[in-house]
């Protein structure tokens, strides 16, 4: 699968095949349009100095505890919990594949020594409840289960 990509007015248009839609972004959002005439024209309503590319950043993604680089893209729509952003990055854990998705911003942060310094802390803490977990599962197995008694059986 080919992907077919026209730069009109310095913006990159992008066919999805998929869907068999244009893709383009502006003003850091991402637009779709059934046709290449209706994205261009998408591209030439909007004023030049609106078109400027979003300034791309990296963040951390938190995701079932792990902490991993992701770069975000642009700004999504926002929801009633907050903004979401379009990121690229290791969708799923164990997933490789780099991918363009949504995420909420409660799942993105600064990278700052500040915050690399607390993911730092977390891991110790996780490696301490992960201890406990194991203490507490020891003990479990030691402790001695209901039985049903020979008249309980009986009755």
């Amino acid at each position: 699968m080919s992907e077919i990509k026209i730069t009109h007015s310095e913006v990159e248009i992008t066919y999805i095949e998929g869907s068999d839609e244009w893709e383009f972004e502006l003003r850091g959002r991402t637009r779709r349009a059934p046709s290449l005439t209706k994205a261009k024209e998408a591209i030439d309503k909007e004023p030049a100095e609106k078109r400027k590319p979003f300034p791309t950043f990296k963040a951390y993604r938190k995701r079932r505890g792990e902490f991993k680089e992701v770069t975000v893209t642009s700004l999504a729509e926002s929801q009633s919990w907050g903004n979401e952003w379009w990121v690229n990055g290791e969708k799923y854990d164990g997933d490789k594949k780099p991918s363009r998705f949504k995420e909420s911003e409660r799942e993105l942060f600064v990278i700052t020594p500040e915050n690399e310094s607390m993911i730092v802390h977390i891991k110790e803490l996780d490696g301490q409840i992960e201890k406990l977990a194991e203490q507490r599962e020891a003990i479990y197995s030691k402790m001695e289960h209901i039985k049903p008694t020979k008249e309980m059986l009986e009755a």
